[in-house]
This record gives structure tokens, C-alpha cells and sequence, in this order.
């Protein structure tokens, strides 16, 4: 029969260490359950932790021709916050080639609506995440923005990737420009990873 105790706090004597359970056993933490750090020091339990993990994966090309920013297909991953105080950890890997060489390729990475990761206005220049030139159309670019983000949200968050091209370019995603059906000219996959790290 299970039982119920009800307190304000537990305080093990000083010096000891308090343990939940014990090997087998399984602690749970019910669904709506706010786990909060009282320490000055960063730890804690809870503190600095992964709450969640969520990864969108691409493994079929996409392309564009856009001069403007599009999102890439398959680059957007959404994810709930458990607390408004979470960080979330965003980890891109995007694999790119462009159809012609000497063309630059622009991406940036979005929250929502809400441009994040950029370069300072600078005049005319484009404010990106990641810039590249295609110096051939015969290789793919690894591109890998990072960023610490904090939504200040416990409302369901869409990150994702966006690119433009320069001119009339085509830009592909996990594939090279040439993409010649040979063993030397491969397809890749994409990602993009969101943790939660709780306060």
C-alpha cells in the first residue's frame, strides 16, 4: 500500500548525506513539478542540468534560390521549456555547396521570428550566423553556428535555420553543386539540436 508524507523540509543531520531509495528503486517526479536551486554556489539539484533534448535531422537535399532569407526545409525544431528561467543550448550542424564557385551564401539562426546569433548592422553588409564563399561547386561547407539562447518562456519555441544566396545562385543542402553520380561526390545529413538547461 503506498503511503504519503507531508513536510516543509527535510534537514539530514549535518555532516550526513540524504538518500532517496535505494538501488532498484525509481524516483519520480511528477509532470508540473518545479525543481529550484537555493544555493549561491551554481549546484544543486536540478542546477545546470539538461532537462530535454530535441534533434531535427535532414538526410535528403533541399535547395534554393532565394536572395532573400527562406527557412531550409527540415532545419526547424520546436521545443517547450520547463521553466522561463531555462537556457537553451542550440547546436547546427548544416552541410552547404553552392551551383557556382566565387558566390558568397549567407545563413542565420531564428527563434520564432526573432533573428539570433547575428553580426552588428554594419551599412549595407548582411547580418548573418554563418557567411561562406563557394570557392567550387564540387564540395560541400561543414557549417556549425552555436548559440546559448534565453526565450524566457515556458510556451512551445520554434528554432530554425534560414538562408539566402547572392545573385542567382542555387544553394544545396547536404549535396555538392556538381553532385556527379560518383563515389567521390557523396550526400550528407544535417541537424540541428536544442537542449533545455535548467537555471
Amino acid at each position: 500500500m503506498a503511503s504519503k508524507l507531508f513536510v516543509d523540509q527535510v534537514d539530514p543531520e549535518s555532516g550526513t548525506t540524504l538518500t532517496l531509495g535505494t538501488s532498484g528503486d525509481t524516483v519520480s517526479i511528477p509532470s508540473g513539478v518545479t525543481i529550484t536551486n537555493s544555493g549561491t554556489d551554481g549546484g544543486g539539484f536540478g542546477s545546470g542540468k539538461m532537462a530535454q533534448v530535441v534533434q531535427a535531422t535532414k538526410t535528403d537535399t533541399t535547395s534554393t534560390t532565394s536572395t532573400s532569407f527562406v527557412d531550409i526545409t527540415g532545419m526547424t525544431v520546436d521545443i517547450t521549456p520547463a521553466a522561463t528561467t531555462s537556457k537553451i543550448l542550440v547546436l547546427v550542424n548544416a552541410n552547404i555547396c553552392g551551383s557556382t564557385a566565387d558566390f558568397f551564401g549567407h545563413m542565420k539562426l531564428v527563434r520564432d521570428s526573432t533573428d539570433i546569433l547575428i553580426g552588428d548592422a554594419a551599412s549595407n553588409r548582411q547580418r548573418d550566423s554563418a557567411l561562406w564563399r563557394h570557392n567550387t561547386e564540387q564540395a560541400l561547407r561543414n557549417l556549425t553556428p552555436m548559440y546559448l539562447d534565453s526565450p524566457s518562456s515556458t510556451s512551445a519555441t520554434t528554432y530554425k535555420l534560414q538562408w539566402a544566396a547572392e545573385s542567382a545562385i542555387t544553394l544545396y543542402l547536404n549535396r555538392t553543386g556538381a553532385d556527379t553520380d560518383a563515389v567521390a561526390f557523396g550526400r550528407t545529413a544535417s541537424s540541428i539540436i536544442v537542449m533545455e538547461v535548467l537555471a
